[in-house]
C-alpha cells in the first residue's frame, strides 16, 4: 500500500468502480489533498486517497471505500462531514467547492484551493511543501481573504487551534507579503 501511485486516470478508474459498487445509491465524495491536487492536475498523483463523507453517506459509502481500498490495495482515509483529524473546515466548505466529476448518482467535488491551501498549511509537514507551491501559484485570493477563511475553522483543542491558526497566520503574511513586493 505504501509505494502506490494514484495518478488522475487512476483516481478516475477507481471513482467508477465507487459508483458501480453503490448501485446508483446519490452521494458526494469530496476529495481533499493530494486526491483533489490529483484531479485538478495541480499534482502528477498521490500516495493515497483522502475523502470527506457527508453523515448520511457515511457507513455505506464507507464500507464501499473499505472494498475498494482493499482490492487496490490503496489506503484510503475517510472524514466525517468536514472533521480532519483535530479540526473542522468552516460549515460552508460545501457551498465554495469546486465540481470535479459526476458519473451517474455519485459525484466528486473538492473544496476550494484556499480550503485545501488551509489544510496543508495546517497540517505543516514537509512532504506538503511542493503542493503549497502548486497550489499558491494557482490562486485567486490574497492574503486577506485566506485570513479571514482561516478563521472559520475550528479546532477541537482551543489552545491547539490558536498556536496553529498564529502559525498558519504567519504562513499566509509571509507569502501574501512577498507577492506585494515584486
Amino acid at each position: 500500500m505504501d509505494d502506490f501511485k494514484i495518478d488522475k486516470e487512476k483516481l478516475l478508474e477507481i471513482f467508477l468502480k465507487i459508483n458501480e459498487r453503490l448501485e446508483g445509491k446519490e452521494a458526494t465524495l469530496y476529495a481533499v489533498g493530494g486526491t483533489a491536487l490529483t484531479y485538478l492536475e495541480l499534482k502528477d498523483f498521490s500516495i493515497d486517497m483522502d475523502f470527506i463523507l457527508n453523515p448520511q453517506d457515511w457507513n455505506s459509502v464507507g464500507r464501499v471505500l473499505d472494498g475498494i481500498s482493499e482490492e487496490y490495495g490503496v489506503r484510503i482515509d475517510k472524514f466525517f462531514n468536514g472533521h480532519i483529524i483535530y479540526y473542522t473546515l468552516p460549515l460552508d466548505f460545501r457551498e465554495k467547492t469546486l465540481d470535479l466529476v459526476q458519473e451517474g448518482s455519485l459525484k466528486m467535488e473538492a473544496p476550494c484551493l484556499t480550503d485545501i491551501l488551509l489544510m496543508k498549511w495546517i497540517a505543516n509537514r514537509p512532504k506538503d511543501e511542493k503542493d503549497i507551491g502548486s497550489i499558491l501559484k494557482n490562486l485567486e485570493s490574497d492574503g486577506k481573504e485566506t485570513s479571514s477563511r482561516l478563521e472559520s475553522y475550528s479546532f477541537d483543542d482551543p489552545l491547539h487551534g490558536y498556536i496553529k491558526k498564529a502559525l498558519v497566520r504567519d504562513f499566509i503574511i509571509d507569502h501574501f507579503s512577498k507577492i506585494e513586493k515584486k
